[in-house]
């Protein structure tokens, strides 16, 4: 390696190089360095870059890359006792502004710089989240803590859109309200995470819901020999077939009339071929986890039942579906979600990962003691489409 300057940037460093500085930048904002503190250090490059303990060529162009580094003056290096040039007990970050120009990226202290000024410019609505949110930024970056913010773009533009009044944020779809505010139709769906993030931090409440930003539309499917009822007298009346509703109408309802058992149903072929075999009752599908309507309509034809069952996969995101429905129906029980019907299908399951076998610890229903207890012990999963429903 040819000798240079001490003190001096190199111009064009090496990959590997490049790999360890990233390692420092992507640290150094939220370091005590940063603060004001002691130099950033960086230690166990073996497990940060494991190739080198296997590799003897890959450890010589990681040592050469810490030479290029220390040389032009942007870390220091710690050999390990009596290793000295061949084994790197750590390295200090001594030059953050010449990492960041190596790198070709602005540092954290001129991204701080820049979202000062989008705040000094900016003039959020008093009372709003923009308000909240621009306060609590500007205490981060005095205390010389990230803002959360990627740069001062991403923070304009989320002070706009959180300068929003919920009614103004609803008036359009998200696409074309997106266009009126960026001249961007996606910019909103990508501010999400950190509007959210932002909001929740500075107001204790996430910005996608005080301004209904979502943008989703829940539905819950129903089939029962009864009658939904509306206010003023109106209502549907039903012999079996099913009807799909929006949230909205959902909760509209003011009674769901029937006689004989509730069955909830996780997946939508099983749920089809269970009402074909209906002759009293009432089914709702869940579509796995009960979303607000299917959770708000599973709430009103409980109150009409003193049955209620739910019918769905024998594995452990099943069973905690089940959880679910039972907080909302507590003397909800299994239909075909038991020992005896989980060994005469098993044959056609799968083998449950280790992390599925963990979620098994959540399980606390009594009722599914006995079926946890099965599946610990064979570790197969059972998807409710297998099962052949009882003529």
């Amino acid at each position: 390696m040819s000798a240079r300057k001490p003190g001096s940037i190199p111009a064009g460093i090496t990959p590997v190089a490049r790999r360890i500085l990233q390692q420092f930048a992507d640290a150094y904002p939220m370091s005590a360095h940063y603060r004001g503190g002691r130099a950033l250090r960086k230690a166990k490059w073996h497990e940060l870059m494991p190739e080198i303990t296997r590799d003897v060529d890959a450890k010589q162009r990681f040592l050469d890359a810490v030479d290029e580094l220390v040389a032009g003056g942007i870390l220091s290096v710690r050999w390990r006792r009596f290793r000295e040039g061949d084994e790197v007990e750590a390295l200090y970050l001594q030059q953050p502004d010449a990492l960041y120009r190596v790198l070709g990226r602005r540092s954290p202290a001129e991204v701080a710089a820049a979202q000062r000024t989008v705040l000094h410019q900016a003039t959020p609505p008093p009372g709003s989240l923009a308000a909240a949110v621009a306060t609590h930024v500007a205490a981060l970056l005095d205390a010389a803590h990230p803002s959360g913010f990627a740069d001062e773009a991403e923070l304009r533009d989320t002070l706009r859109l959180l300068s929003l009044h919920p009614e103004e944020a609803g008036s359009l779809p998200i696409r074309a309200l997106s266009v009126r505010l960026f001249g961007d139709s996606k910019r909103i769906e990508s501010l999400l995470r950190v509007a959210d993030s932002a909001s929740l931090a500075a107001a204790g409440v996430r910005a996608s819901e005080r301004l209904a930003l979502e943008r989703s539309y829940p539905e819950a499917s129903i089939a029962l020999w009864g009658k939904l009822c509306l206010g003023g007298g109106r209502s549907w009346q039903l012999r079996g077939e099913i009807l799909t509703l929006p949230l909205a109408t959902v909760t509209a309802l003011e009674a769901v009339e029937f006689s004989g058992p509730l069955t909830t149903v996780e997946n939508k072929e099983s749920f089809a071929v269970f009402v074909r075999s209906m002759t009293g009752g009432a089914a709702v599908y869940t579509g796995g986890h009960p979303n607000r309507a299917v959770q708000s309509l599973i709430r009103a034809a409980a109150v009409a039942c003193d049955s209620a069952r739910h019918f769905g996969d024998m594995d452990p995101e099943g069973l905690l579906i089940y959880q679910e429905i039972a907080a909302i129906i507590p003397h909800l029980r299994p239909l075909l979600m038991d020992p005896a019907t989980y060994d005469r299908v098993a044959a056609h399951g799968r083998p449950l990962t280790a992390k599925e076998i963990a979620v098994l610890d959540r399980i606390s229903r009594p009722e599914l003691e006995p079926l946890v207890a099965r599946m610990r012990a064979r570790r197969i999963a059972v998807e409710q489409e297998v099962i052949d429903l009882p003529q």
